[in-house]
């Protein structure tokens, strides 16, 4: 993947990418993604589907946060909003637990995703990414097919003409 798809990609979502390169505290070793700019538009909407509930959260603390000034000005107290349930809402946040990319790569012609945690909506969304993959052309993002030779690509008809690793099948 080119260095501004990688870029784009660790820039905005950091908090699924934030042990890319490693910490003192884990032994992770540095990587990239290692497969074609083709599934750059899968890995974003994966991305930005994955983290969906942290933004729908942290959207909700926002306005609870609002809502309790505004309320704490006036010469009332709403119910809703009090610290009470600001707090709930905080913990509910803290214990979110966002699935970590580990590794991002191509095996066998298909998107392979590897990450530190996942619950059923992260499988499944994984999985749908991971399934799109094997119908989409790993170098152009056009409609392709898993094709054979010396190592299994996905890749359009144009590709497949274009380098050595269409030709065999």
């Amino acid at each position: 993947m080119t260095p501004e798809h990688d870029d784009y990609l660790c820039t905005t979502y950091p908090l699924l990418f934030k042990d890319r390169h490693g910490s003192p505290a884990k032994t992770l070793m540095c990587w990239g993604f290692a497969c074609g700019d083709g599934w750059y538009s899968i890995l974003d909407v994966l991305c930005r589907r994955l983290m969906e509930p942290y933004d729908r959260l942290q959207a909700d603390i926002t306005v609870a946060r609002e809502m309790i000034e505004k309320h704490q000005t006036s010469d009332h107290e709403h119910p809703v909003w009090s610290a009470k349930y600001l707090h709930e809402l905080t913990e509910e946040f803290d214990a979110l637990r966002l699935p970590v990319m580990v590794q991002v790569k191509e095996k066998f012609g298909r998107l392979r995703v590897y990450v530190d945690h996942e619950d059923a909506m992260a499988r499944a969304l994984i999985g749908f990414a991971e399934s799109m993959s094997a119908v989409t052309c790993e170098n152009c993002g056009a409609r392709g097919r898993a094709r054979g030779g010396s190592w299994i690509k996905t890749k359009c008809d144009a590709c497949a003409d274009s380098d050595a690793y269409g030709h065999g099948v």
